[in-house]
């Protein structure tokens, strides 16, 4: 038994990785419903997206944790969990001209990959995100393998 959040009522497992961490949903003695994280023996209360109520639906060996949470106004939105910290919109990291409103991320892989379903264009439509470096990450990288470089090409000229 996992238990529940604060007493409530009920809890439903959804996802599980390699480390046994497991996520779902767990009623509240509130009555609202939360998105949970168990690990280590404990419950987790995720929250939510400004609204009353989330569920985790997956999560990967690195604890990356998704689901949905409904917002301030109401609506569903897919989130993130990355440990510490509280979920995030995924709608906070696309390109808000894309057209898109992320309703539901459904898992998420190693490579932090995530699926779901959103809106695009009225329309229902699975997606795939698929992360993609900070700038500056891929420019210090780049800077480093310059300097290893510029090391090397000193090392030949000096001997």
């Amino acid at each position: 038994d996992l238990g529940t959040l604060l007493g409530g009522a009920f809890s439903r497992a959804n996802g599980i990785n390699n480390s046994g961490q497991v996520v779902g949903i767990a009623a509240t003695a509130g009555g609202q419903n939360h998105a949970f994280l168990y690990s280590g023996g404990a419950m987790q209360d995720l929250g939510t997206l400004g609204g009353t109520n989330s569920q985790a639906q997956g999560i990967n060996n690195s604890g990356k944790v998704v689901g949905y949470g409904t917002t301030a106004g109401g609506q569903n939105h897919a989130f993130l969990y990355s440990g510490g910290g509280s979920i995030q919109d995924l709608n906070s990291l696309i390109d808000p001209l894309s057209g898109w409103t992320l309703d539901v991320a459904q898992g998420v892989n190693d490579a932090g990959q995530i699926v779901g379903y959103g809106e695009i264009n009225g329309q229902t439509h699975a997606f795939l995100l698929t992360p993609v470096p900070e700038p500056t990450t891929l420019g210090l990288g780049a800077l480093g393998g310059f300097a290893l470089l510029t090391m090397k090409r000193r090392r030949k000229i000096a001997q």
